[in-house]
């Protein structure tokens, strides 16, 4: 994954993660956000 993907990566999820750590069901929300951030970077790699 080249630095350009990273961080064009990093700009798409960024606005995602602050709206569902806002959401008023954080705490379930926050466990669902990391899994598919982690399911999302082994799909890259």
């Amino acid at each position: 994954m080249s630095h350009f993907q990273f961080e064009y990566k990093i700009n798409i999820l960024a606005p995602l993660k602050v709206s569902i750590f806002n959401n008023q069901q954080a705490t379930r929300s926050k466990s669902g956000w990391l899994r598919f951030f982690f399911q999302s970077l082994f799909f890259v790699v």
